[in-house]
């Protein structure tokens, strides 16, 4: 059992979504941080409509997956605010803009399913037809002469809060 008001911060990167109860892991946190001492969270916000990801795309209900894991930071912030910290606030920590074109997105490591816990989710018949959507759109593209671009537009939210 930790101590209570022993840490100036508890930064969280990328596994906030795989906590059973996001809600209720927020209230020791609050409680283990000193005066004035913050929590971050960073990790992606699918609710927010804006991201343009072509895993999403191409790999049936990752898409759907991810809205029911991941909270919207909002939620993150609400949830914040009801286990007692203060200024809380959010916005946009990290965006990751690149595209892969034509065939170079089947290559190691990108669409490998321990890549990403979209993938890893996924069953072996699920992530094959996502394989198999994409290569036909490759050929299709190919065939017409011009390249297929995978897109990557992800924004990671950060949400913090300070103890009072």
């Amino acid at each position: 059992m930790l101590a209570e008001a022993v840490f100036d911060l508890i930064f969280c990167v990328s596994a906030f979504h795989h906590f059973a109860d996001k809600q209720e892991s927020l209230a020791r946190p609050a409680q283990t941080l000193g005066s004035s001492g913050m929590l971050a969270i960073i990790g992606m916000d699918p609710h927010t409509g804006q991201d343009n990801w072509g895993l999403h795309h191409y790999f049936e209900g990752t898409r759907e997956a991810d809205l029911a894991r991941y909270p919207s930071a909002e939620s993150v912030q609400n949830w914040m605010t009801e286990a007692g910290l203060v200024d809380v606030m959010s916005g946009i920590a990290y965006r990751i803009v690149y595209s892969l074109t034509g065939w170079e997105v089947l290559q190691p490591p990108f669409l490998q399913t321990g890549v990403t816990s979209q993938l890893a989710l996924l069953t072996k018949k699920a992530y094959t037809a996502g394989l198999e959507r994409t290569k036909a759109d490759l050929l299709q593209a190919e065939k017409a002469g011009r390249p297929l671009e995978f897109a990557v537009d992800v924004s990671l939210a950060l949400v913090t809060g300070r103890a009072p």
